[in-house]
């Protein structure tokens, strides 16, 4: 799961996504950045750990966007893989309608 975050701290859309280190692939074999790439609607549990995930990072209040990346746990239970605070791809093509949230959030931080 990516699930990404306006400056309101509320989840502006989900992705999913395959891995990008199947098994049994060579490290140096051609790689796809985002396999599999699908909307997604996450459980509870994914953005309770999210929102847990983003609670620890300092200045919070002040972040246009995050991205937190989860994986299943062997226990079946949801685990912070990543917490991008910094991210080139928004995944706007696959959730168009998060583009105006997305313009707002930006012209208002960029106002001041």
């Amino acid at each position: 799961m990516s699930g990404r975050c306006s400056s309101s701290g509320s989840l502006l859309h989900a992705s999913r996504k395959g891995p990008v280190l199947a098994p049994g692939t060579p490290y140096d074999h051609r790689k796809v950045a985002h396999p599999g790439l699908t909307d997604w609607t996450p459980s509870l549990a994914d953005t309770a750990l999210a929102r847990r995930a983003l609670a620890c990072v300092p200045g919070r209040p002040d972040l246009l966007y995050a991205r937190v990346d989860v994986v299943d746990g062997e226990d079946g239970r949801p685990c912070v893989m990543e917490l991008e605070l910094v991210e080139p791809n928004l995944f706007l093509a696959l959730h168009p309608e998060s583009v105006p949230r997305v313009v707002e959030e930006i012209l208002k931080r960029a106002a001041g």
